[in-house]
């Protein structure tokens, strides 16, 4: 089994199609006496698709910690980058060098959850090295 937060066996433990019924069955007790056999009915049918929407819209939220993490990495060093570039002369070499960068940064920002999606972005934890 994985561990991945957005995998969907975690995702769709929570959600069922009984539990779901059960609730809809209750509430079906508020409504007038003409209406509740059809609601009875209909709750069985509506309830697996609120589940379907249900998984679709958390599957679509869920975002990879590590992807997250990457783009706070990359948006730290957009706006580093650009607090620099404002203390440093326009026409020296090291701003265009941070001009670079900058452009970089932002390629990297606007397609990591495309790269990351598509298999080009691979992200894995880097171990931190023990103080010496």
């Amino acid at each position: 089994m994985s561990d991945k937060i957005g995998s969907p066996e975690k995702i769709g433990k929570p959600l069922s199609v009984g539990g779901i019924t059960t609730l809809l069955i209750g509430i079906c007790a508020y409504l007038p006496k003409e209406w509740q056999q059809i609601a009875i009915l209909l709750s069985s049918f509506i309830s697996p698709i609120i589940i379907h929407v249900a998984f679709l819209v958390l599957v679509r939220v869920s975002v990879d910690p590590e992807l997250t993490q990457y783009l706070g990495s990359l948006n730290r060093d957009l706006k580093n980058q650009r607090k620099q570039m404002k203390s440093v002369d326009p026409n020296s070499e090291v701003f265009k060098k941070l001009k670079e960068r900058e452009e970089t940064t932002v390629l990297l920002l606007a397609t990591a959850h495309q790269d990351h999606s598509s298999g080009k972005l691979s992200l894995k934890a880097v171990p931190r090295l023990e103080g010496n």
